[in-house]
């Protein structure tokens, strides 16, 4: 498959980050920015961090998940090298996070308009057997409400990042087309748009929160949210393959709907 992509930072005399080059495709320059800026998980104090998001698709065309990397530019300014890939594609190989972050990484950008660069994805890699905490955070996020990941300072980029998929595992696949993560955020900036994500101190709101070193097996004190954190545990390796065939695209908007009674649940959570 192909990946369009942006190119985001600041060069000098800039004051602000802004384009400095994009793949001439369906996303326009405009989109762009409009993605990076809605998805930005603010100043980080330690690169490089992985941000996920998402684009809707129009007018029949498929909908992208976008991997923004965030690593370090010149002095004092950091560089984004930002991709999106088609959702229908990913979906059909289950491709994961782990997966697309292997094959871009090491793509250079240009500056300046150019073309879509070829993606090689690897459609075997499977997240890490999902723990507690990632199995707490899946329920959670069936909920509405974004997901804040405490108590990680220590733990690397790979391990962040694997705990993204393990959590995205642990739902249905076609959810992916419109989650939004990021394996670090600043917890100085309050309104970003990511609905699971790291954090050295939470926010100010409504988001869960979920330890990294705790069992993750507490109830969450909502009975139907319960009942689905008992069947993820009942046989989490079965779930995931389960669920990994859920790749009808979902929106966080009706995910609520997968917590209602047993005689309405999904085929797949009978």
């Amino acid at each position: 498959m192909t990946a369009q992509w942006a190119l985001w930072g600041k060069e000098e005399p800039d004051v602000g980050f802004h384009l400095l080059g994009w793949s001439e495709g369906t996303i326009s320059p405009e989109n762009f920015s409009q993605l990076l800026t809605r998805y930005s998980p603010g100043t980080l104090e330690s690169l490089p961090q992985v941000t996920i998001s998402w684009l809707r698709g129009d007018q029949g065309r498929d909908g992208c998940v976008g991997i923004a990397i965030h690593e370090a530019g010149r002095p004092h300014a950091a560089l984004t090298r930002y991709f999106c890939l088609p959702f229908g594609q990913l979906a059909a190989g289950g491709v994961s996070y782990q997966a697309m972050f292997a094959a871009l990484r090491q793509i250079r950008l240009p500056g300046g308009p150019g073309q879509p660069v070829p993606a090689d994805l690897d459609t075997e890699a499977r997240p890490p057997h999902p723990g507690g905490p990632a199995m707490r955070a899946a329920t959670l996020l069936l909920t509405g409400r974004p997901v804040c990941v405490l108590g990680a300072d220590e733990a690397g980029l790979t391990e962040r990042l694997g705990f993204l998929d393990s959590v995205a595992s642990l739902l249905p696949y076609g959810l992916r087309a419109e989650l939004s993560a990021s394996t670090w955020t600043s917890s100085t900036f309050q309104r970003h748009r990511l609905r699971l994500f790291f954090a050295r101190a939470p926010r100010r709101g409504e988001d869960y929160t979920v330890r990294w070193d705790e069992t993750g097996r507490e109830p969450t004190g909502d009975p139907q949210a319960d009942a689905y954190l008992r069947w993820l545990g009942e046989d989490p390796p079965r779930r995931v393959r389960q669920l990994a065939q859920e790749r009808r695209p979902l929106s966080f908007s009706r995910a609520g709907d997968l917590l209602g009674p047993a005689g309405r649940r999904p085929a797949w959570w009978a």
